[in-house]
């Protein structure tokens, strides 16, 4: 656990933080240190680190980059006023920036339903993460149609709806099944 954090916290400050005015990668690298906290977790209560941390991991990855995505499309000036290199930084008409931005929420739907595959939840389980994982795709389909700042803004409030309701509905799979 201890290792992990410390992966956690070089990556934030050697890669994350140094990427940010050179590349849009740095939102990729930065939803790898935004996603291991989670595993750091499950490795401290088991005290191992194993296959079943991936699941876990990949649906904190893919959950925030449509959530950075969106915010980034909403605010590019202001990013680039920062000299922050965001997608949207070269993406006028917002294509790019839709586009990964649709691929994500696909993969999120994807992996949030390997936790329930990989036997680490229930049926209640699949049904929320299902329903939650089709209205981020869903909103993620409207904002690659109508690039807007209004659908980006739909894109990233579903995203900040997801994960409060999407660890209640781990919390009820538990209890009741």
């Amino acid at each position: 656990t201890a290792f992990l954090g410390l992966v956690t916290l070089l990556s934030y400050i050697w890669a994350y933080t140094p990427l940010k005015p050179l590349t849009p990668a740095n939102t990729w690298v930065g939803a790898v240190t935004g996603a291991l906290p989670p595993v750091m977790g499950w490795t401290a209560a088991t005290g191992e680190l194993g296959w079943g941390t991936l699941p876990i991991f990949f649906l904190l990855y893919f959950w925030q980059l449509p959530h950075f995505f969106a915010i980034a499309w909403m605010h590019r000036e202001d990013y680039a006023r920062g000299g922050f290199r965001m997608l949207s930084h070269n993406d006028p008409q917002g294509q790019r920036t839709a586009h990964h931005t649709l691929i994500n929420s696909a993969l999120l739907l994807l992996v949030s339903v390997s936790i329930y595959w990989a036997g680490q939840a229930g049926l209640i389980y699949l049904v929320g993460s299902i329903l939650l994982g089709l209205g981020t795709l869903g909103y993620a389909v409207w904002f690659f149609w109508s690039r807007t700042y209004v659908n980006a803004r739909r894109v990233f409030l579903m995203s900040i709806i997801y994960f409060p309701v999407l660890c209640v509905v781990v919390i009820l799979d538990r209890i009741l099944l």
